[in-house]
């Protein structure tokens, strides 16, 4: 099997690298294709297809390879316009991306992000192409489409042709339904995630409370209302600390910081590399998802493979994965007075409770959410998609 795993950039996130390492362990080559950044190098095997960092050189090295291969056959020009309406960029990385398809011949195009599904439409009109799969995660399928009505039309016009779906929880899977994708072409594979052999010494006790969150700077991480509950656990006294490492433009964030006069309770942190954010998690008494919507987060399951009790809120997948009360804890969306109790239980509860639900969150992990299982499931996606 030829597998392409395109996440429109090179500079892939983590998880989808460990997809990846996961595919190349059971024997499939799996090459990330893409547009470079300017930020490479990039790790495990890739295909660029391009500099988008100086855009000009990037469109007149494209033009110039067409104008090589000869006239610009009638496909091309049908690559060229897009069914949304689209930048110049855009149309020149499907032209990018229809002349690679037609040199390498990949079976299987796995799309990691719906959105990007609009370089590949003129695919679905070919006799012969690659069979298209489709990632269904998180913001793009939960809350994006909700906002944006054209994207919405686009999904509903697009999900029912694409040949598979990969859905990291069975919320996912059950929101794309909304948009004309069939149950019976989804399958739900669950993410892989490393777990060390041993855990760091537990903190001692004493001392502040240490909040942790990590993620980027947008409102559908619920910032706003783990700060609201942080405000009113101050008043009671509570010794809390929140630490937020996050990437994006944080001016909403430090708004409602000042706003709730919580400067000296709250750091915000960026640019920290894996490590580093997995030594945060190891010195917080608690990690929060305050999130409005989640696919199922990453974060979380590195958080209990690294002996971080997670405090989450009840949305998408999250309940999926955390059982309340036994390998972490869950609260109601919103729920600013919930997610406070929630936090001061943590507070008031004593050590080898807490460890308990550690150890029962990387049993979780290890019986669910290994690499190897991932890998062998989306394996077997592969050949049935190709059988189909």
């Amino acid at each position: 099997m030829k597998i392409w795993l395109y996440n429109g950039s090179l500079d892939a996130p983590p998880f989808i690298h460990g997809l990846q390492r996961a595919l190349h362990d059971q024997g499939v080559a799996a090459p990330m294709v893409g547009f470079g950044e300017g930020k490479g190098p990039w790790t495990g095997q890739t295909l660029e297809l391009g500099r988008v960092s100086n855009r000009i050189a990037f469109a007149a090295a494209t033009l110039a390879k067409m104008a090589l291969a000869g006239r610009l056959h009638l496909r091309q020009i049908r690559a060229l316009s897009g069914p949304r309406e689209q930048s110049r960029l855009a149309q020149l990385k499907r032209i990018a991306l229809y002349r690679a398809i037609l040199k390498h011949r990949p079976d299987i195009v796995h799309v990691q992000w719906a959105a990007h599904l609009s370089y590949f439409t003129w695919l679905f009109d070919e006799k012969t192409r690659p069979k298209i799969v489709l990632s269904l995660r998180g913001r793009l399928i939960h809350s994006a489409p909700l906002a944006d009505p054209a994207l919405a039309a686009f999904y509903r016009a697009y999900f029912p042709r694409v040949d598979a779906f990969h859905a990291v929880s069975g919320a996912m899977a059950r929101a794309a339904t909304h948009y004309g994708a069939s149950l019976k072409r989804i399958s739900v594979i669950y993410s892989g995630v490393d777990i060390p052999d041993r855990l760091p010494p537990a903190r001692p006790a004493g001392g502040r409370f240490r909040l942790l969150s990590v993620g980027r700077h947008h409102w559908i991480k619920g910032y706003r209302i783990a700060l609201e509950a942080l405000a009113r656990l101050r008043e009671r006294g509570f010794p809390v600390h929140y630490t937020i490492v996050a990437r994006g433009d944080p001016e909403e964030t430090r708004f409602h910081i000042r706003e709730l006069g919580l400067e000296r309770q709250v750091s915000l942190l960026s640019g920290l590399s894996r490590e580093e954010v997995f030594e945060q998690m190891h010195s917080a008494d608690l990690l929060l998802l305050p999130s409005l919507g989640e696919g199922l987060a990453n974060v979380a399951l590195e958080a209990m493979a690294h002996g971080c009790l997670v405090l989450s809120a009840d949305v998408g997948g999250m309940p999926e994965l955390i059982r309340d009360g036994w390998n972490g804890l869950l609260f109601p969306a919103r729920d600013v007075d919930q997610l406070a109790g929630k936090v001061s239980r943590v507070w008031r509860m004593p050590a080898p409770d807490r460890r308990r639900l550690i150890e029962r969150a990387r049993q979780t992990l290890h019986k669910r959410h290994r690499p190897g299982q991932m890998g062998r499931q989306m394996v077997d996606l592969y050949k049935k998609t190709l059988c189909a």
